[in-house]
């Protein structure tokens, strides 16, 4: 339309904000899947604004999911990474097989002369799966969310915590102020749920992250989580077998209109004196109750 027909002024807003990835986590041989999820997560620690990420598993028929084209719209990613991991990572998230293939590695060179710096510090950094994803899938998203197309990154670029995040997400170890001091949470106690939501909630320092702060000068310190037991949850919920579990379980308990066994007291049962005393005790104020013709009263 011709400006001068213009009915009313257009306004352009710019913003500015840290790029968005979208991280594909594909199974990973001899790691359970919420280690790796974990793992998946605490990579965008490093990239400035990370924690807008969505990291999603992948597999082959990923394109079939509809919830995947929903979240890739929703998200609108910048970048798709795929997440591959890095024999480093595997000193924190299955230290047995990062010892056992590091003695493989040590017998090998045994005979070989020099220091091997180099050679120990590639093998850190190798990657623990490939990360080729279909050109069909790759074409399909590109039409649907235009993600930025870096020259040679047509393949979807890998991502894992062994090294910095490259073009177009900013690591944050490069930033001129940083604070003196950052505390990480020890996770030596933890299940992997338990990992996987902390990491969630506050992030972890992926190994290479921590060296490059160690190496602007940031004190790194750990901190214990659960002491030296074994963390658990504040609340114990007993098994709800009837209704006496229900009440020793819930903080609170309210039913407004429809109930089922063995939420409701069975009038045939004739313990509906007791359970209603119970209930009152305790401070539920509502007790659904089924009579002989099935029907709900309260």
């Amino acid at each position: 339309m011709p400006a001068d027909q213009l009915t009313a002024p257009l306004s352009l807003t710019l913003g500015v904000r840290p790029a968005r990835g979208l991280i594909l986590v594909p199974e990973i041989e001899g790691l359970p899947w919420m280690r790796a999820f974990e793992a998946a997560i605490a990579s965008q620690v490093r990239c400035w604004g990370g924690g807008q990420s969505i990291v999603l598993p992948y597999s082959d028929t990923i394109a079939d999911n509809a919830l995947f084209w929903a979240l890739l719209d929703r998200a609108d990613p910048d970048q798709i990474r795929v997440y591959t991991g890095s024999v480093v990572e595997m000193e924190e998230l299955d230290p047995e097989w990062f010892e056992a293939a590091r003695q493989a590695q040590e017998a090998q060179l045994a005979d070989l002369p020099g220091e091997h710096a180099t050679y120990w510090e590639d093998w850190r950094q190798l990657q623990l799966v490939e990360y080729a994803i279909p050109a069909a899938l790759r074409d399909e998203v590109t039409r649907r969310v235009a993600p930025l197309q870096l020259p040679g990154w047509e393949d979807w670029i890998w991502t894992n915590d062994a090294t910095e995040p490259l073009e177009p997400f900013t690591d944050v170890t490069l930033f001129r102020d940083l604070p003196p001091t950052v505390t990480d949470v020890s996770r030596a106690n933890l299940s992997d749920l338990e990992r996987l939501l902390l990491t969630v909630e506050v992030g972890r320092l992926p190994p290479a992250m921590r060296e490059a702060l160690v190496a602007r000068g940031v004190d790194v310190q750990i901190e214990e989580l659960a002491g030296a037991g074994p963390a658990s949850f504040r609340r114990k919920v007993p098994s709800m077998a009837g209704l006496r579990g229900l009440l020793e379980s819930a903080n609170e308990l309210r039913v407004d209109v429809i109930a089922q066994e063995p939420f409701c007291v069975d009038l045939s049962r004739g313990d509906l004196k007791k359970t209603y005393h119970e209930a009152c005790e305790r401070g539920f104020d509502h007790l659904p109750v089924r009579d002989p013709y099935v029907k709900m009263r309260r």
